[in-house]
């Protein structure tokens, strides 16, 4: 964890993006996870359409790293509606159930 605490300070400090590769991505997520900082969405409906926004938010992270995920096969697969790029709130919620056990 403290290779990536660097990578992340690195990143912070020159204004670049940060590349994570799946090990290190898994242990952001369980670590946000244990840290309530992501929370699976309980009151809401599952079979709800989540925006890239709300997911951006709720991961804490830009769009364009939430594209460069979905490009490099970290993201979940194909959205729900590929024109809007909207997703199943319950697809959403399990995703990050997989990447924090």
């Amino acid at each position: 964890m403290t290779s990536l605490c660097a990578k992340i300070e690195a990143a912070k400090a020159s204004g670049l993006g940060i590349t994570l590769d799946d090990a290190e991505l898994n242990g952001l997520l369980s670590m946000a996870t244990l840290l309530g900082t992501i929370t699976p969405a309980r009151d809401a409906d599952p079979d709800e359409i989540i925006t890239i926004a709300e997911i951006c938010a709720k991961l804490k992270i830009s769009r364009q790293t939430l594209y460069r995920w979905r490009r490099d096969g970290k993201f979940m697969p194909q959205p729900v509606n590929v024109q809007a790029t909207r997703w199943l709130r319950s697809e959403f919620s399990q995703w990050l159930r997989e990447r924090s056990a």
